[in-house]
This record gives structure tokens, sequence and C-alpha cells, in this order.
């Protein structure tokens, strides 16, 4: 697949996601201004500080005067991080070795906290209450042979652990509102599972012609970046209904 075209559309899902008027709501707590990004996302925005995935490093990035931004500290987190999500006071980094924690209530110098360690995988992850749920997947670019939905445990945010692991085809990005939890699970297409219980998650709905890869849930619709564009759904209820969509042609 074209990086480049799935680049646009995720950035284009990050603008499109402040509508709904949920504010900080569903996916993550980002600020309404500057829109709210998926599970996949390398970059975040707290207060008037970027946060940046490179290479073993968060770069932080001071941005209160946008015509004139300024590179501020530098983090080193380790090898293989990938993903950026804010919830609450923490900032949630995804790698392939497992999940870091760090607490930004002063967002010019993030503090480690604590950390959650997995077989080498991809790593995206997000976060709901004192639950995380994380999606590991296999390939050639992250190794290892584990295709799953692990759940954490954070209500101790200083000592994380895994409540159950739950086999999945081959994971992409995850979203989660109210419990309800949408994951990008390669040929098998966009899955919804209930999660209230999370001893015992159940399937509600499956749509196995989206070939998805990053989603953002809100209140009560769902943006997807799909293979083919950018389709919008209502999630009320335990149906899919199909609102809209952009075409973007990432087959091209």
């Amino acid at each position: 697949m074209n990086k480049i075209k799935y680049f646009l559309v995720l950035s284009i899902v990050v603008l499109t996601a402040c509508g709904d008027g949920t504010g900080t709501g569903a996916q993550g707590n980002a600020n309404a201004s500057t829109g709210t990004g998926g599970s996949m996302a390398r970059f975040s925005i707290v207060d008037n500080m970027l946060y940046a995935i490179s290479e073993n490093n968060i770069q932080l990035v001071n941005i209160e005067e946008p015509e004139s931004p300024i590179l501020w500290d530098k983090i080193n987190v380790g090898f293989g991080i990938e993903t950026l999500f804010t919830y609450d006071k923490y900032l949630f980094i995804g790698s392939q070795s497992g999940v870091f924690i760090y607490d930004y209530s002063n967002p010019e110098l993030p503090e480690y906290i604590s950390e959650f360690t997995h077989a080498r995988s991809c790593d995206p992850v997000v976060v709901e209450g004192n639950f995380a749920f994380v999606t590991l997947r296999s390939n050639s670019r992250c190794f290892g042979n584990s295709n799953q939905l692990d759940i954490l445990d954070i209500s101790d945010i200083q000592h994380p652990h895994l409540v159950k692991t739950y086999p999945m085809h081959e994971p992409y990005g995850l979203g989660i509102v109210d419990e309800k939890l949408f994951i990008c699970d390669g040929d098998e297409g966009l899955k919804v599972f209930d999660v209230s219980d999370k001893e015992s998650i159940e399937l509600i709905e499956q749509q196995v012609d989206v070939s998805c890869y990053d989603v953002i849930p809100t209140t009560s619709k769902l943006i997807v970046s799909s293979s083919s564009g950018i389709p919008q759904y209502n999630h009320q209820g335990n149906e899919l209904i199909t609102l809209s969509e952009i075409p973007v042609g990432l087959n091209d």
C-alpha cells in the first residue's frame, strides 16, 4: 500500500474528527481545536506542545506561536516506538516491545511512569477508563508471531497488568468509546466488540468487505481509514450504518 497516501488519509481523518461535538471525548482527549488522532498516530498535541515520534525518541515542539515553532526537549523512550495516544494526563506510547506510559501534567517535561512489555510485535494502543486495549500484529516489519488483542488493567498506573488476551487475525488500528471497541483486523475486516465484560468480550458486528487501517470513534460516529478512502458510519446500536465516503484510491 502507498504509505504516502495513507499519511494523507490519516491527516484528513485527524482534521475531520473535530466534529460531532465531542470536544475531549471518545478517542483520547485531544483539544477540539486540533482534532482527534487515531491509534496509529505518530504525533499528538497537548496545550502548546507537539509530541512527535522521531526514531527512538519523542521530540517535543513548542507551538505556542504556530508560525515560529521551537524545537524543545527530546525524550529517549527506546527501540521501535510507533504510536502515541493521550488520555487523561497520560501519554501512552506503543512500541514493538510494549507500552510505555508517561505523565504529561507538565506538558513541557513528560515524566516516565511505567511500562508493560510483550513479545516483539507492532503495537497500537487506546485507552478508556481503567483499561488499555492493545493490538499486537506480526509481519515482516514487526517480526514476532503474535496476532492478538491484549486488555490491560491500568487502574494502578504504576503497575499495569494483563487482564486477558484474545486471538485476532492481523489487527491494525483500533478505537474505543463507551465500552464499544472497533478493530481493523486485516482480511477479516472491521470488527466491533462489546467490551463491557473484559473477561468475555462479545463480537457484535463485522464488516468483512472493509479493508481498514485505523479508526476514530466519536459518541455516535465512526471515521475509518480504509483501502478505498474514508468511510463514515453511525455506530449507535449494534449495526454500522454508512453515512458517507470520501474516495481516495490507495491501491493506485
